[in-house]
């Protein structure tokens, strides 16, 4: 599926772009693999530009010289000013809305549209930019630059057209420095391409924030005029930096033996949690054994010492009710309610099963027992289902006809087939109806909302909107310009948001999910994009009542759907293995097992509030370790590797969790038997 992300850019004059930001690329050592924005149609050819202003300079350039850049005209005519020092004139730069300006030419993942700008002089908005003297500091890490930053754009595909749409080109902002203004990129239609492999599931959380790296700063949404959030620094840590970062694991961290723990040995890590009002526990891949077996454990200490008494699931609205109907009530047979179709394959097996077991065991003597929601939205047709069944004892006619609405979005219809496959009317007509569904709820009397099941069927309303909602560009037939950052967000932001609602004042709860959904933090330059998870939804409005744990290991094999690599680097997902074992390393140089492995212990946790504050440990938190995270799909062929352009990147080892769990080695999790031929359903 090709996804298209829609954006224009006015390059303003593409001589201070090329040099700007090639100079900045050869500050930083990169050399190789840049996308450039090239004058299309300019009076000058971009030849004579980029010989004039670098090529002597930066061996860079030579490469793009050779790229072949068109020499056309009769879009813009300018002065061109000497270029001496940091002092460069601008003048009477003029050009037409809705023309062709350029193209991206040569391979990419680096963008290099950051450069920033001093400008003194008139100031002409509408159509035609004029500028008068610009003072240019890009080098030494911008120093004395007093014009504001400008995104950065991460782009992945090759040879991208650019069309002007609308050029705004100066505008006067005081924290600029008085007196001048800051000459910036108007962003309305820069197209990007980039693919979602065909069968890959569509709620899959580590394929969607692949796409928010992808698209960049830049890629669907106008940014503010404030400086942007820099690009996590790929250094990787020194030696010095290491060996103080093992001695502080060896100190403060708690190892423990990963066969025989029990619920004493983890009693104080669930009083340090327990202090939270709702506390997310994550796991790195979805098919380990060590990870969802430690949940479970820590899960019962919580329950035991009084801390949580609501189990928030990963899971759609109809699977944690059928749970959440056993545990409380013994009613239904455990074993089908773990395997029913609402219920996400990857946790059909002995590490959830047996606690489902125990929290009913758990709940026959306790005084408050413990109930189980799930807080996910990927089960439009039963969840529409139960709010029409509610609405018809009230509302006969409205119910009868959103029922026909819903066309083939029945009760037992799996959502993500039908997405696929729903005519695109059909589509509309469907996302319409449940937006109608969740605005009869909100608009409800008193007496209905006092009648038995409204609460219930309200929710179920809801989780069948957000489902439409969270993937509404995720059609073919979509308008991909439309999904931003924020877009790919939007099913982790409805599942906190859900966690919120559902929670009662008094109560306080645990969250079963992958450790990229309950971070509670992320790096600032995704933050800035909008992008956001289940955790930080929760953190906005909790703050330090939010904790969280996340995993980590050293080798081992998991389960997960395997895809081999197609000639062009895309997985190839006619071939692809689902819900199989795969054994790969995460204790190579760069990966977070290789430091735990030098402690000397088989497992351990680590609060990392334990840092020392010391200059090593504060560098060393800030570089790129890889975690050996696995979503629901794994590319052996490109494990753990730096891509850019899919947005593949090591993130540091300290942002997101509250405690790390490590174990140096990794089993894949004990499935139930399968009722039909297994294939990864997508949290």
């Amino acid at each position: 599926m090709l996804l298209l992300l829609s954006r224009a850019i006015w390059v303003a004059d593409a001589q201070f772009c090329k040099y700007g930001s090639l100079q900045r690329l050869h500050f930083l050592g990169l050399r190789l693999g840049i996308d450039v924005i090239v004058a299309g149609k300019m009076e000058q050819s971009m030849n004579d530009q980029m010989g004039r202003m670098v090529f002597e300079r930066h061996a860079l350039v030579r490469r793009l010289a050779r790229a072949g850049l068109v020499r056309e005209r009769d879009v813009a005519k300018h002065d061109r000013g000497a270029i001496g020092g940091e002092v460069c004139q601008l003048r009477a730069l003029q050009h037409r809305e809705a023309e062709h300006v350029g193209r991206l030419v040569a391979p990419a993942p680096i963008a290099v549209e950051r450069v920033d700008f001093g400008v003194r002089g008139e100031q002409q908005a509408r159509d035609q930019a004029r500028v008068g003297k610009a003072r240019l500091a890009l080098a030494h890490r911008r120093r004395g630059s007093f014009g504001e930053r400008l995104p950065v754009a991460w782009r992945p595909i090759l040879d991208v057209d650019i069309k002007l749409h609308h050029a705004p080109s100066l505008s006067a902002r005081s924290r600029c420095g008085k007196g001048s203004a800051c000459l910036r990129f108007s962003c309305s239609a820069i197209s990007i391409a980039t693919s979602r492999p065909g069968g890959l599931p569509v709620g899959d959380f580590m394929h969607r924030i692949l796409i928010v790296f992808a698209a960049g700063i830049c890629a669907a949404a106008p940014l503010p005029a404030l400086a942007q959030p820099a690009m996590p620094d790929p250094a990787p840590a020194t030696a010095e930096e290491e060996v103080a970062a093992v001695a502080w694991l060896k100190d403060k961290g708690v190892a423990f033996d990963p066969g025989a723990y029990d619920g004493d040995s983890l009693a104080p890590l669930a009083e340090q949690l327990g202090k939270a009002r709702i506390i997310g526990i994550g796991e790195a891949t979805h098919g380990s054994h060590q990870d969802q077996a430690f949940k479970a454990e820590l899960i019962k200490q919580l329950v035991r010492s009084g801390k949580v008494t609501v189990l928030m699931l990963e899971a759609n609205r109809d699977a944690g009710e059928q749970f959440d109907r056993y545990v409380r009530e013994g009613a239904g047979d455990p074993a089908e309610a773990v395997r029913a179709e609402s219920f996400f394959r990857i946790w059909k097996n002995d590490e959830f099963g047996g606690l489902l077991l125990w929290l009913r065991a758990w709940n026959q003597k306790a005084a408050i027992p413990v109930r189980i929601i799930g807080v996910d939205c990927q089960d439009a047709g039963r969840d529409s289902g139960v709010a029409l069944e509610f609405i018809a004892a009230h509302d006969p006619a409205k119910a009868a006809q959103w029922a026909a609405d819903m066309g083939g979005l029945k009760p037992g219809v799996r959502f993500v087939n039908w997405l696929d496959t729903a005519e695109r009317a059909e589509f509309d007509r469907v996302t319409a109806t449940t937006a109608a569904l969740a605005g009869w709820f909100e608009s409800a009397d008193d007496a209905t909302r006092a009648a038995p099941g409204f609460a219930r069927a309200r929710f179920a309303a809801v989780t069948a909107q957000q489902a439409l909602a969270a993937f509404e560009f995720d059609r073919d037939d979509s308008d991909k310009s439309r999904a931003d950052p924020a877009y790919y967000a939007r099913r982790d932001k409805f599942m906190g948001e859900n966690a919120l609602a559902m929670l009662a004042p008094d109560e306080r709860a645990v969250i079963w999910a992958h450790d990229s959904h309950v971070m509670e933090d992320i790096p600032d330059f995704l933050d800035a994009m909008g992008f956001q998870t289940l955790g930080t939804t929760i953190a906005d409005k909790l703050g330090a009542d939010y904790a969280t744990v996340g995993f980590t290991w050293s080798q081992g094999s998991f389960r997960s759907t395997v895809a081999p690599l197609n000639a062009d680097g895309s997985p190839d997902m006619k071939t692809r293995r689902n819900l199989e074992v795969v054994t790969l390393p995460n204790n190579r140089t760069g990966e977070l097992g290789n430091l735990f492995d030098r402690t000397g212990a088989q497992a351990m946790w680590i609060d990392l509030a334990t840092r020392p504050d010391t200059p090593l440990i504060a560098s060393w938190s800030t570089r790129p370790y890889w975690r050996g995270w696995a979503g629901a799909l794994v590319m052996p062929g490109k494990w753990q590797v730096t891509d850019l352009s899919i947005g593949e990147f090591a993130g540091d080892a300290v942002t997101g969790h509250d405690v790390i769990v490590w174990f140096q080695t990794i089993t894949p999790t004990r499935l139930w038997p399968q009722a039909d031929p297994p294939v990864t359903s997508a949290p």
